[in-house]
């Protein structure tokens, strides 16, 4: 199977993407049948601010559609253990991650990680998606995507690997850590979880 990481950028972000490519997705992680790329608004050809996600997500979604099986959606504040990441049985679901349904809304994963498989990043591609805007949450893709999923029969499976605060161990099996669901991004944050991915930092909370 082809796999497509796509860690969904900005110009501004350059240097957090930057950080991802030092830690976490430098070698010995490149492997065949995988990709792993930076996506930013100019490389989509839609606008790199904050309320075109939903417009960056999709041109992602039609970019993997026209050659990969799975597609691994991730932000520049989020650190993957890709060893954890391949093994994870992400194939048995069309769409997976941590699952967020505290809003009126159809349930969604938490957008800054998520898989979708062929079947469910064609139907992003191809959909509407001014059509699934949720009020007050009009810039969440996350959201939308549950929202345009949820439409075609297809609902999210939860996987409690991918987290919003616990930390990614040697001790545990955490795939992904969110690293700014408690704080802002601030510079150093993906080397020291890189670190703690390592069992070289200091003692964390698992909270």
């Amino acid at each position: 199977m082809n796999i497509l990481i796509a860690i969904e950028s900005c110009v501004a972000h350059a240097d957090r993407a930057q950080s991802q490519f030092h830690t976490w997705v430098k070698p010995p992680w490149i492997r065949k049948g995988v990709l792993t790329a930076e996506f930013n608004g100019e490389s989509l050809h839609v606008p790199d601010d904050y309320k075109s996600l939903p417009a960056k997500t999709k041109a992602i979604c039609k970019f993997a559609a026209e050659r990969f099986d799975y597609l691994f959606k991730v932000d520049t504040d989020t650190y993957v253990s890709m060893d954890r990441l391949l093994k994870e049985k992400f194939y048995e679901h069309d769409y997976s991650g941590y699952v967020l349904d505290t809003l009126p809304v159809a349930p969604y994963c938490s957008g800054p990680h998520y898989w979708l498989s062929r079947k469910a990043f064609t139907i992003l591609a191809n959909a509407d998606w001014s059509k699934y805007k949720a009020a007050g949450h009009e810039t969440a893709e996350d959201v939308m995507v549950g929202q345009i999923l949820a439409a075609h029969g297809i609902y999210p499976h939860h996987e409690p690997r991918h987290s919003l605060f616990t930390p990614v161990l040697p001790t545990n099996d955490i795939i992904s850590q969110h690293l700014t669901s408690r704080e802002g991004y601030r510079p150093g944050m993906m080397e020291e979880a890189h670190r703690n991915a390592l069992g070289l930092g200091q003692k964390v909370s698992h909270g």
